[in-house]
């Protein structure tokens, strides 16, 4: 779920409660909150007429039993795992693999933990994603990185971009959750769809999306 920035994620009252971290002028700091009644019920938007980026990517959830409770630094991919699910779902959509493995939450993590791609805190430092393979993943670049407004993306330009082959990890819920985006709709601008770690949602409006954190991958390994 967490960045090293802008970052933090949510449950109701009723489900999950989880560990996320609160956004504050780039500062951040591991808090228990609730999610915002609605976010964790089934929201699916109308496919029909999406145009879907390639690849495919593979919809991977955080809790899942094979990973959720695998630890991050002080606790669980399950409480804090959706930006770095975000990002493995699109290293395995470009057919990327992580010591041999196939690229999921759970390859991820491992590596991560073992090449300082955590923060004490459990925030996710997005730089050392590159290090999987410096020379096709980009995180440092004019067109990659973190963009810390919605306002920065609009929706032309997260067509164009998306077309271009970049991906774009939306942060959304008031900065407290990421999500892999994963599609379009040229004739309804006011909403991407995504691939969700967490909640069972397909999309979410555009004006809910905060910022960005934007990769450029070449290729697989």
């Amino acid at each position: 779920l967490k960045s090293s920035s802008k970052k933090s994620m949510t449950r109701t009252a009723f489900a999950l409660s989880l560990l996320i971290v609160a956004v504050a002028s780039g500062q951040t700091t591991a808090t228990p909150i609730v999610l915002q009644p609605g976010n964790d019920q089934p929201y699916q938007c109308d496919a029909s007429q999406a145009t879907f980026v390639a690849p495919t990517f593979p919809l991977y959830k955080q809790c899942d039993p094979k990973w959720g409770s695998d630890l991050i630094e002080t606790t669980t991919v399950c409480k804090v795992g959706c930006l770095m699910s975000s990002i493995s779902s699109a290293l395995a959509g470009y057919n990327f693999t992580i010591d041999g493995q196939v690229a999921t939450p759970g390859t991820l993590n491992q590596w991560l933990r073992t090449h300082d791609g955590y923060t004490k805190q459990n925030d996710l430092e997005e730089g050392a994603v590159s290090k999987l393979s410096p020379s096709k993943i980009e995180w440092s670049c004019k067109y990659c990185g973190m963009f810390l407004h919605g306002s920065d993306f609009p929706f032309d330009k997260l067509v164009s971009w998306m077309k271009e082959g970049r991906i774009m990890i939306a942060n959304v819920d008031g900065g407290r959750h990421f999500v892999l985006a994963t599609g379009f709709n040229e004739a309804d601008p006011s909403v991407v769809y995504v691939n969700d770690s967490g909640f069972d949602r397909n999309c979410y409006p555009i004006s809910e999306v905060v910022g960005w954190r934007v990769f450029s991958f070449n290729g697989g390994v």
